[in-house]
């Protein structure tokens, strides 16, 4: 079979089917909105269905420039949940890395108080009690070992260290406008010519690992805070996995021939 019709035919369906049934299911998720831990579960998962449901949107109108900018947050937005289902104390790191880039952006008020875009923060706060206040926040967590991570750190938290290094970069790769994924959009080659073109259609390899990157991504995430908040629908996602290793087939058969 080839990609393109693996693409049309079962992985596009399959992802609008685990979507379909995510967001009916959210209706049987219940938890005590003053645990932070079950909170920020929630509300990251949130993050992940939204993201989701925008990549679907637009690989239905086949406008796919955006998908690898969206499918990178979604990931580490799938990052944060893993690590966040197995340490009841990660919304810890997430709050440090929010106090990290508040005091970043603190500081640049303070040195930068002629930017237009600044000024109005700057006029608002007494730049020097903020950051000692930032700083003092910082410190205490810190020294809870909960302090801000990088991005690597937030995926060998969630045990995706593996992923970091192939599909994480990839993304960030083809998100970014350097010369490789400028050439991959807008250049068309043909008969020894270049072209430059507007909307060239997506290459199916690349169509195949965006979709296999968020049906996986979708399917776990969707069992992980079931289980977590132990309602009764997490064994249904273990059915949408066999038919997503049953679609796998399909490419990886493509792949050998």
């Amino acid at each position: 079979m080839e990609l393109r019709e693996v693409v049309q035919d079962s992985l596009l369906p399959l992802v609008q089917h685990v979507m379909s049934d995510a967001l009916l299911d959210a209706e049987l998720l219940r938890f005590d909105k003053t645990n932070p831990h079950q909170l920020y579960a929630v509300c990251i998962y949130g993050t992940i269905l939204e993201i989701a449901h925008g990549c679907i949107v637009l690989l239905k109108e086949e406008q796919v420039t955006a998908l690898p900018i969206l499918l990178r947050s979604l990931l580490e937005a799938y990052a944060d949940l893993r690590a966040n289902v197995e340490d009841s104390e990660y919304y810890k790191n997430m709050y440090a890395a929010f106090l990290k880039e508040k005091l970043r952006l603190v500081k640049k008020a303070g040195k930068n108080q002629q930017n237009p875009y600044l000024v109005g923060l700057a006029q608002s706060l007494d730049i020097d009690t903020e950051k000692l206040h930032l700083e003092a926040e910082m410190e205490k967590y810190k020294k809870e070992n909960r302090g801000p991570l990088e991005s690597r750190e937030r995926f060998e938290k969630g045990k995706l260290g593996y992923e970091f290094q192939s599909m994480y970069w990839l993304l960030c790769l083809h998100g970014h406008n350097n010369l490789s994924a400028l050439e991959d959009r807008h250049i068309e080659k043909q008969d020894g010519e270049y072209n430059v073109i507007l909307f060239k259609e997506e290459d199916s390899e690349d169509l195949v690992r965006y979709l296999d990157t968020l049906i996986a991504t979708l399917i776990d995430s969707t069992e992980r805070l079931h289980k977590l908040l132990e309602t009764t629908t997490a064994l249904s996602y273990q059915q949408h996995q066999g038919a997503f290793d049953a679609v796998r087939k399909l490419y990886s058969e493509n792949n050998k021939a």
